[in-house]
């Protein structure tokens, strides 16, 4: 059921992230359904972990480019993509194929979690905007 995926991996539109913080960048996907990029949240199941080990590495290498990951799910869904017609349930229907696994995107309405902490900018970045929001909650 879609209640009980294997991997759940939190998404987020782009509008709901730009209403809160414009300054952010992100890598962004044109999907049919809307614009997003993806949450710092992803839930597991340790079963996977086989098929998943597999494929982890090529996963984090195209991270940063739409394009590269949608070729490593293969070139029907590449040119899908490319012409904005892959839709977030074509995307986990193909991940749940090529993982064996039950695969969901979760859509999510906190923008916070897209918020990188992956280089000291990035740090810099979050940490000045957990201060302005505990300014402008005091």
């Amino acid at each position: 059921s879609r209640s009980d995926p294997d991997l759940a991996y939190a998404i987020l539109e782009r509008s709901i992230h730009e209403a809160k913080f414009p300054e952010v960048p992100h890598t962004w996907a044109r999907m049919r359904d809307g614009t997003f990029c993806g949450g710092a949240f992803v839930t597991i199941k340790p079963r996977i972990f086989p098929s998943l080990a597999r494929f982890i590495e090529r996963l984090g290498a195209a991270r940063k480019n739409p394009m590269h990951l949608a070729l490593l799910f293969g070139p029907d869904v590449l040119l899908k993509f490319a012409f904005r017609r892959l839709s977030v349930a074509d995307a986990e229907s193909r991940a749940s194929r090529v993982l064996s696994a039950k695969v969901r995107a979760v859509p999510c309405a906190y923008p916070e979690m897209a918020v990188n902490v992956d280089r000291a900018t990035d740090v810099a970045l979050a940490e000045s905007l957990i201060q302005r929001s505990d300014r402008s909650s005091a």
